[in-house]
């Protein structure tokens, strides 16, 4: 009886020990996220915007992107048609934008999903989006077919920025992996004093933005002022576009 206990308590830091080992933390500019030992990080800067992908086993992969508000703001006024309009800086405003982003990334993009209470990332609402889309590949040959997938697409707040997270995986698969790509997503979190603990609660220290794009139209300074904060080339294009 002696013995048992101590076989008990060295079996189970057996058990413990690849659960606790099996984890690793993926640290971007302003923020870092937590993804199994099996996956692989391929990270891609440039002087236009940062990047990184997470490759798990099968087809299971994460993007990360951040992107500033103000960018996204500049897409969701594009993305409506009407460069004179003004679009609204909601949740369900960014998951059209969302939407938008997505179909100029991938063929026959549809939507199966969206919502914006469903996930809580940092302790506040993290806008999410469910879509299918056909998967190019490429043969040995050269040959090209393509494969049905299907992405899960969050976007979370921290500072003035968002970080686009997108869990692709094939149809068949999907589902089986969610649970754990819902955990993988749900880990980010911000970097640099960001997030304050306060008890068992977290919250997000946030400086209080204008969440609306008035036309230019309407107020040529203040588009211009807000163009002036945009990092990416793709979004200096669209303020060239919207300011001439």
């Amino acid at each position: 009886m002696k013995l048992l206990f101590p076989s008990l308590i060295f079996a189970t830091l057996l058990v413990l020990v690849p659960i606790i080992a099996e984890a690793k933390v993926f640290k971007a500019e302003n923020y870092t996220v937590t993804y199994p030992n099996g996956c692989n990080v391929d990270k891609k800067e440039n002087r236009f915007s940062s990047s990184s992908r997470i490759e798990c086993k099968g087809d299971a992969g994460f993007q990360f992107e951040t992107i500033d508000q103000a960018d996204m703001m500049l897409y969701g006024m594009l993305q409506s048609g009407d460069i004179n309009g003004t679009i609204r800086g909601d949740n369900d405003a960014l998951i059209d934008t969302m939407l938008t982003l997505e179909d100029k990334m991938w063929e026959n993009v549809r939507e199966v999903e969206r919502g914006v209470d469903k996930y809580t990332i940092n302790g506040q609402p993290a806008p999410h989006l469910v879509i299918a889309y056909d998967q190019p590949f490429s043969n040995l040959f050269g040959a090209e077919t393509t494969k049905d997938f299907a992405a899960l697409v969050v976007a979370t707040k921290i500072g003035e920025q968002y970080v686009i997270a997108t869990y692709d995986n094939n149809e068949e698969n999907f589902d089986n992996f969610l649970p754990q790509a819902e955990k993988i997503i749900q880990s980010v979190k911000p970097v640099g004093g960001v997030v304050e603990e306060l008890g068992n609660r977290t919250t997000v220290t946030e400086t209080e933005t204008d969440n609306s794009f008035t036309s230019r139209g309407d107020d040529l300074p203040k588009t211009s002022a807000l163009c002036d904060t945009v990092t990416t080339q793709s979004a200096k294009d669209l303020c060239e576009t919207l300011l001439n």
